[in-house]
């Protein structure tokens, strides 16, 4: 049995938690939000949250940027100081 991927479902599921905490997100969820809104289709609110990050805790989300860069060729997109090096 194949099973159904519902990334649309996920979304919304984790933007309402998102919503419920006040915007608030661990790194954790911030890249599991990153790779359903590609998966969604949503690459523009990927990268303005991509430029929210706080730039002191930009280490720990620069695997997530990375992976969201080379997966949705984002690099050209995205601000100067989320392209890790």
């Amino acid at each position: 049995v194949v099973a159904q991927r519902d990334y649309r479902g996920a979304l919304r599921t984790l933007e309402g938690s998102v919503a419920a905490t006040g915007g608030h997100v661990s790194v954790g969820n911030a890249c599991l939000l990153l790779y359903l809104l590609g998966k969604n289709d949503r690459t523009d609110d990927a990268r303005r949250l991509i430029a929210s990050f706080d730039p002191a805790k930009a280490p720990i989300v620069a695997d997530c940027v990375g992976w969201f860069g080379a997966k949705f060729s984002a690099y050209t997109s995205l601000p100067s100081g989320a392209i890790p090096r």
